[in-house]
């Protein structure tokens, strides 16, 4: 399924032909998730997000509230971009290699979008700040509940500390 060239590792041709099956066979599951959670109307699950320090201590606090309110079956488990949970990782690229993966949704800097892989979808957050942010995902997740519910509620917080800077801007 793969070979060594030099110090580097690459699939066959077999091994691309497995991928592309099975990322027809994921992407197949998540739709039928989401047409599922389309019918029950339940937003249940434990969704994964990595973050960094700065969104985490202002904007994480309000939308772990938030999601508690709204949606008290879906558990949120977070990890700062050196994920503790089941990736180690400092890398802004491989974050979004892991959501490609589906291994959960992560919170990159522009800076972190300069090789976005296939599959990975970006939502600006609005409204911006002096650093933007935003949330990367895997596009066959666009309808899943979980996904949907936490985007809504990223925005409001973001939303509501906006509102907050303008009216205490900093020092």
């Amino acid at each position: 399924m793969h070979e060594r060239v030099g110090r580097n590792v690459r699939l066959t041709d077999a091994g691309r032909e497995l991928v592309g099956h099975a990322k027809s066979l994921l992407d197949g599951l998540e739709a039928a998730q989401a047409a599922v959670e389309r019918v029950t109307d339940e937003v249940r699950g434990t969704l994964t997000m990595g973050t960094f320090e700065s969104v985490a201590a202002t904007a994480l606090p309000t939308l772990l509230g938030r999601l508690a309110s709204t949606d008290p079956d879906l558990q949120l488990r977070t990890a700062e971009l050196e994920p503790d949970i089941a990736h180690v990782n400092d890398d802004l690229s491989t974050a979004l290699h892991l959501v490609a993966a589906n291994q959960g949704v992560a919170l990159i800097p522009d800076l972190g979008l300069v090789r976005r892989p296939d599959g990975v979808r970006i939502l600006d957050t609005e409204p911006q700040f002096s650093r933007t942010v935003r949330i990367a995902y895997r596009e066959a997740s666009a309808d899943r509940a979980a996904i949907v519910a936490v985007l809504a509620l990223i925005d409001d917080v973001f939303a509501d500390l906006a509102q907050q800077q303008q009216l205490h801007p900093a020092a």
